[in-house]
């Protein structure tokens, strides 16, 4: 993953020139770093390898359903 930062100074200065108050913008700014230090960053290689992972997963429990639901009619056509 790669780590990046966040200017909670220059967020300030953007918000206060979009119009909010210093201390609100201070605010704001600060409460969007906390919640980007939790926060979880993938890389777009790292999402495609998940999904390609889940995909494989789905496909076969869905072939494990669709063989249990097929297998029955197909055995009692065999006899």
């Amino acid at each position: 993953m790669t780590a990046t930062t966040f200017d909670t100074f220059s967020a300030a200065q953007d918000l206060e020139r979009a119009g909010i108050e210093r201390k609100q913008a201070e605010a704001i700014a600060k409460a969007v770093h906390r919640g980007d230090e939790g926060g979880l960053r993938y890389t777009l290689r790292e999402m495609r390898a998940a999904l390609a992972t889940l995909e494989t997963r789905l496909a076969n429990r869905l072939s494990a359903v669709v063989l249990t639901a097929v297998s029955p009619a197909v055995v009692s056509r065999l006899r």
